[in-house]
């Protein structure tokens, strides 16, 4: 059951990471349905598993934190952070929980800073450049699972 809710959310992210590749924007309404059912998902699996204690349901929404601090900030500097962004690791951390949430941030941060560096230092991209989120936070959603 957990590797298929991975599936399930590499299947959403990998849509969504097309989507904000082409448009620079991410369809909310799709993604609070998808969002939803994973976590209804999510919620089974803990039952089934007999992981209901309230240990694991505290570890599960702790994953949420990444997503909470995006939304914030995005609030913060008036939407220079996306709130789709936001939103999309909202969703997956409260999928994959807490330990696991932050790991995928935190690589996703690495990945587009070297991905930054990369584009300034070779003239592609420029100080006020946007850079679409989703797409490095899916790689870094599937060396978080593997890793």
């Amino acid at each position: 059951m957990k590797w298929f809710i991975f599936g399930a959310g590499l299947l959403v992210l990998m849509v969504l990471s097309a989507e904000d590749l082409r448009n620079r924007k991410i369809h909310a309404g799709f993604m609070v349905m998808i969002g939803i059912g994973l976590c209804v998902l999510q919620g089974f699996y803990l039952i089934i598993s007999g992981r209901q204690d309230h240990i694991e349901m505290i570890h599960w929404c702790m994953g949420a934190a990444p997503g909470a601090v995006l939304l914030l900030l995005g609030k913060v500097t008036g939407g220079r952070i996306g709130i789709g962004d936001g939103m999309v690791v909202f969703g997956a951390g409260l999928m994959t929980g807490g330990i696991l949430s932050f790991r995928i941030f935190i690589w996703s941060l690495m990945l587009i800073f070297i991905f930054s560096c990369v584009g300034l230092l070779t003239g592609k991209l420029r100080c006020h450049s946007c850079i679409p989120f989703v797409p490095f936070y899916t790689m870094a959603y599937i060396g978080g699972w593997i890793l």
